[in-house]
């Protein structure tokens, strides 16, 4: 991971594109005014989402379980 001032993301953009989309490097865009951003590329992303989606539900059927047996009769 590297990071880019928003100016030189700017001028080389084609450059930084291909080095993230290529060598699936991820790249963090700094900007003097506003907030950073990050570029990777769309198979790192899938399998951020992927693995966040996973998360969230194990998260969710946790809860759920959870509160089954917070709520059930046990002898």
């Amino acid at each position: 991971m590297r990071t880019v001032a928003y100016s030189d993301a700017r001028q080389h953009l084609k450059d930084i594109c291909d080095e993230v989309s290529q060598k699936d490097e991820t790249i963090i865009i700094t900007r003097r005014d506003g907030r950073d951003v990050v570029m990777l590329s769309m198979e790192k992303y899938s399998k951020f989402l992927r693995i966040f989606n996973d998360m969230t539900n194990g998260l969710k059927l946790s809860a759920a379980d959870h509160k089954l047996t917070a709520t059930a009769d046990l002898p």
